[in-house]
C-alpha cells in the first residue's frame, strides 16, 4: 500500500523532501512588483495629499469630495474647514474631504452659485424659441 503512494521519481531521488529555496523566488518576485508598482505610489500620494490638506488657509478656493466648489471661510482646530458655498451660505466638513485646491484664478462665482443677480450670460439659458407650425 506505501509502495503505491510513492512516485517513482521521488523514489529516485531518495525521497529527502527538503526544502527548496528556489520555490520562494516566484513569490519573493511578486511581492517586489507588488511594492514598486502598487504599495509604494499610493504611500506616496496618500503624503501629498496629506502636506496639501495641512497647507490649507483662508481664503484658499477648493474641491470637496462629491464636486462641491467653496472657498474656505475658517481652518477649525478640531479637523474641520468652514467653506462657503455660496453668498451666505457655509458647510463644515471635515480636512480630509478636500480633494484639490484650486487655482486663484479659478472662476468661482459666489453670487452666481447663490442664485442672485449676479449669474453672467454664459451660465443663464435661455427659453428655446417656439417655432411656429405652417398651415398647409
Amino acid at each position: 500500500m506505501l509502495n503505491m503512494l510513492i512516485t517513482p521519481a521521488h523514489a529516485a531521488s531518495g525521497g529527502t523532501g527538503g526544502f527548496d529555496v528556489m520555490g520562494l523566488v516566484p513569490f519573493a518576485l511578486i511581492a517586489v512588483i507588488f511594492y514598486f508598482f502598487l504599495i509604494r505610489p499610493q504611500n506616496k500620494k496618500l503624503q501629498e495629499h496629506k502636506e496639501m490638506v495641512n497647507s490649507i488657509t483662508r481664503g484658499d478656493r477648493v474641491e470637496v469630495a462629491g464636486g462641491i466648489l467653496g472657498q474656505i471661510d475658517k481652518v477649525g482646530h478640531d479637523n474641520t474647514l468652514s467653506i462657503e458655498v455660496a453668498k451666505g451660505v457655509k458647510i463644515t466638513v471635515f480636512k480630509d474631504k478636500v480633494t484639490r485646491v484650486l487655482d486663484k484664478t479659478f472662476p468661482l462665482k459666489l453670487e452666481a452659485l447663490s442664485g442672485g443677480e449676479a449669474v453672467s450670460k454664459t451660465t443663464a439659458k435661455k427659453a428655446p424659441a417656439k417655432s411656429r407650425a405652417k398651415k398647409a
